[in-house]
């Protein structure tokens, strides 16, 4: 799904002025609007109309919105809907539930018409980019099923629709279609229809006589010829076409449709075509790549039968063949791995001349291996349009898309592997993911720490035993600080750094919060740079460090007494961090060696600390002060 699809948004509040509020704030854009009244209404709402995100009201009637959240985000099915909470409470502890729960944003009633909308677009923005990717691989998945199968196939007509099943089945269409190029006795270049798949319910097209030969010109299509011949795809609702190609595809229910050409020895073969009748949809760049791949493949099945067959003709003409393919072509003896031929798009791509490409050890160039590891023919993988890398002369590592048929030339085995520079496409498409993949990784990761921070809280309420409970809720707080890690840099415009003074605050606030017990006056002083920023790496072991040591503070420095002071200081001087941890509290014992304690959270600080290469003093003179120092 792209930006320009309508999107649906589900609404769910028991009060149905709120809900009719809600949707008249979305009014001004064309969302389509579902209304539930209780959180089991919600639910059957979402399984049955697939919104594409929900707004969400926490005190309802029967089941809350925090459940209602909390089992969306655990069915694989429903986890990736964004979900904001719009409620009354605002409440850090009502946040923090919400977030526990698996909620994505939170608006507070009464809500800000321009916030509502803002955080709206901006979340379905993300779903819908989320959305594509999974479509695209989905793509991807049956190319790699249509590739595997077409390379097996003794006879392509016999696997062909089934391969044009599974890729109308993963993109979501309602038929999808081969046509051939021919050239009659005129010259006039025509297109016949060799195979076709339908859904259910679709009439098809392939056996009637008005659709079979037909004149690209004499049909309105001539523009087809230009686009399709310079290797480029045509995608667009019907209703944006031109006239007489409009009429043409309306004629067969077309809403929306894909063609990609299929080219063969250099040759354009003929097309692939994808119509989807339901749906009057904008086809997103993932798409339109992946189908595009989808057309390679077959193209490449085709090219790899013809050149098998003329392989078991005549050598001779392989070398015809092999000049005009477009995609990097060698010929290798399966015994020995030696190169016996190479096509010029091949030795472009290495980057050395023919003549010393021929007679090398393929994997010199092609797939690096050791002796006697050959993937295909030592290790009997399946090499299959699949990603591998090209070795060139000069020692670059290039991407590839690789596949290898086994062939014999005059009772010799020999392997012809083809070969797709692949780098521009990997660098386009790491442009428009790299950074949202990330961050949802580390959401993810962020998601997970907190639902194991829950279930050791939850489960060190089954001992009696003060010791082990406290144990588990001191691992508790462990996973909180790495979480909170995650959550940053999640949060971070930089993706690869973390303010470190805003993270300390958070950690050392956290604990304070859940240590805090009754009336005791306990305070905590921060003094933290900001704006200073640290890898991930770094940052979760100082947030460790920080958590033993307030920790410790906080249970045993006090006992007996309701006032103190614990200070937490983290200061950048010249290159060099300082951090500081202190109370007033009743100091350490005096036999105690910090460096030998069996204390697992001093241990655990030494321990962090040689990751950090930093140095621990200790200052006992007035309550106990740890100052740590470590190197930018």
């Amino acid at each position: 799904m792209t930006d320009n699809t309508r999107s649906t948004i589900l609404i769910v509040d028991d009060v149905k002025l709120n809900v009719d509020i809600l949707a008249d704030y979305l009014s001004a854009y064309d969302y389509g609007i579902i209304t539930a009244f209780s959180g089991e209404e919600a639910l059957e709402k979402v399984n049955n109309e697939h919104p594409d995100m929900i707004l969400l009201d926490i005190m309802m009637p029967g089941m809350s919105g925090y459940e209602v959240c909390e089992i969306l985000k655990t069915d694989e099915r429903t986890q990736f809907i964004p979900i904001v909470m719009v409620t009354a409470l605002s409440d850090r502890e009502d946040r923090i539930k919400g977030l526990e729960a698996g909620a994505d944003d939170f608006l507070t009633k009464p809500v800000d018409v321009v916030e509502l909308r803002t955080r709206v677009r901006s979340l379905l923005r993300v779903k819908h980019l989320h959305d594509d990717i999974l479509h695209r691989d989905a793509i991807l998945e049956a190319v790699s099923f249509s590739a595997d199968n077409l390379l097996r196939a003794p006879f392509l007509n016999n696997v062909i629709p089934l391969v044009l099943e599974k890729l109308g089945q993963a993109s979501g269409v309602d038929r999808v279609y081969i046509f051939q190029n021919v050239t009659d006795g005129t010259g006039t270049l025509r297109m016949r229809p060799v195979h076709e798949w339908t859904a259910p319910d679709t009439l098809p097209l392939i056996n009637q006589p008005k659709y079979q030969n037909l004149s690209y010109i004499d049909v309105g299509l001539g523009r087809w010829m230009d686009i399709l011949g310079d290797y480029k795809v045509i995608a667009s609702p019907v209703a944006e076409l031109p006239a007489q190609e409009r009429m043409v595809l309306e004629q067969q229910d077309t809403l929306s449709f894909a063609v990609a050409p299929i080219w063969v020895e250099g040759i354009w073969w003929g097309f692939i075509g994808f119509d989807d009748h339901t749906n009057e949809r904008q086809w997103s760049a993932v798409e339109m790549d992946a189908i595009k791949t989808a057309a390679d493949t077959l193209g490449g099945a085709i090219q790899r039968k013809q050149v098998e067959m003329q392989l078991r003709e005549n050598e001779k003409k392989l070398t015809t063949i092999l000049t005009s393919i477009q995609t990097g072509v060698l010929i290798i003896d399966a015994q020995t791995h030696t190169i016996i031929d190479a096509n010029p798009a091949a030795v472009s791509m290495i980057g050395a001349s023919n003549n010393e490409i021929i007679g090398s050890i393929c994997h010199k160039y092609i797939c690096p291996a050791e002796e006697r590891q050959c993937p295909i023919t030592d290790l009997g993988q399946d090499v299959d349009g699949s990603e591998r890398v090209l070795l060139t002369s000069n020692g670059e590592r290039v991407p590839i898309i690789k596949t290898v048929s086994t062939v014999d030339l005059d009772g010799r085995r020999c392997l012809i592997e083809s070969i797709l520079d692949i780098t521009e496409h990997k660098k386009a498409e790491n442009v428009r993911r790299m950074d949202t993949l990330l961050r949802e990784i580390h959401h993810r990761v962020k998601n997970n720490l907190q639902v194991i921070s829950s279930l050791l809280y939850l489960q060190s309420k089954n001992f009696d035993d003060k010791e082990i409970s406290s144990s588990f809720l001191e691992s508790r707080d462990r996973v909180r600080s790495m979480a909170i890690a995650h959550q940053k840099l999640y949060q971070s415009t930089d993706i690869e750094s973390i303010d470190v003074g805003d993270y300390v605050r958070n950690v050392a606030n956290n604990l304070f919060q859940t240590y805090r017990i009754g009336s005791c006056a306990i305070k905590m002083e921060l003094d933290v740079t900001t704006k200073v920023f640290m890898g991930i790496e770094r940052v979760i072991s100082l947030g460790l460090i920080i958590n033993e040591l307030i920790t410790n503070s906080l249970k045993y420095a006090f006992q007996g007494r309701k006032t103190g002071v614990i200070d937490v200081k983290l200061h950048l001087d010249n290159g060099m961090f300082t951090l500081v941890v202190g109370d007033n509290g009743a100091g350490l014992p005096e036999d105690l060696d910090i460096e030998s304690t069996r204390s697992l959270g001093l241990r655990l600080v030494n321990s962090l600390l040689d990751q950090l290469q930093g140095t621990l003093e200790l200052d006992a003179s007035s309550g106990t002060k740890f100052i740590i120092m470590f190197e930018q």
